[in-house]
């Protein structure tokens, strides 16, 4: 079960969305009981807890506020512990990543490093970021059936729950087009330039009817932060969990 978008990474236009499994439009009621959600386009109908592509937005957060370097140096030992709430690292079997930079706690995707980053920082700086990334709305692609995600409260992040949040659990969801939405603002160096799915409505001869061209172009973030970012996914790919 799954969604795959495509965007043109410098104008945000869709240029593929597939949502499977599909259905078979010959015999829709049979899939009207299925758990698969045939009947849903997964691109935007439905959001999902991202996981650990949310520590792209954690560590936006954490390099633009000034909380942390790429040089500094956290320690993993397998887990946190947030009041009695026990959160493990990828590598809790066998006694923690150790010593590492924030740059190498990216690379592999260190769940103690991020949740020490995010307790740091604060819950309300890291639903600012999250906001401004365009969480929690709706990306204006003008399909009505399009969920806006969710945000988690701030009183959820003043406990233990900012360390869920920190590595994209908890109360935090996503559809898909928002995760392409806003790793594309990496790619365009911090500026975020909306995503859209339909250019214009033209008549048979050619002649413009409709121009849907009120999308919003904004930095979110400065272009030294994502170029940070860029090395660090860069990095996930050529030495960590990717």
């Amino acid at each position: 079960i799954g969604s795959i978008v495509v965007l043109d990474s410098k104008s945000g236009d869709i240029l593929a969305m597939a949502s499977r499994p599909n259905f078979d439009q010959d015999n829709v009621g049979d899939h009207l009981e299925s758990n698969d959600k045939e009947l849903y386009n997964k691109a935007i109908q439905i959001s999902f807890p991202p996981g650990s592509v949310f520590k792209i937005v954690v560590a936006a957060a954490l390099l633009e506020n000034n909380i942390i370097s790429l040089e500094d140096k956290l320690f993993c030992e397998g887990f946190e512990m947030l009041g009695t709430t026990m959160i493990k690292c990828n590598t809790y079997e066998s006694g923690g990543h150790g010593e590492l930079t924030f740059e190498q706690a990216f690379s592999k995707s260190c769940n103690s490093a991020f949740i020490q980053g995010a307790q740091e920082l604060g819950g309300e700086r890291l639903i600012e970021m999250a906001k401004k990334f365009g969480i929690g709305e709706k990306t204006g692609i003008k399909i009505s059936e399009e969920v806006g995600g969710i945000l988690p409260t701030e009183d959820y992040v003043k406990g233990a729950g900012i360390g869920n949040v920190a590595i994209g659990q908890g109360t935090v969801e996503v559809t898909p087009l928002q995760v392409a939405r806003f790793t594309n603002v990496i790619a365009n160096d911090g500026i975020d330039v909306g995503v859209g799915l339909v250019k214009a409505i033209i008549d048979e001869n050619g002649k413009i009817l409709t121009e849907f061209n009120d999308r919003e172009i904004k930095r979110v973030i400065s272009s030294d932060t994502s170029n940070k970012i860029k090395k660090m996914m860069s990095m996930v790919v050529e030495e960590g969990t990717g």
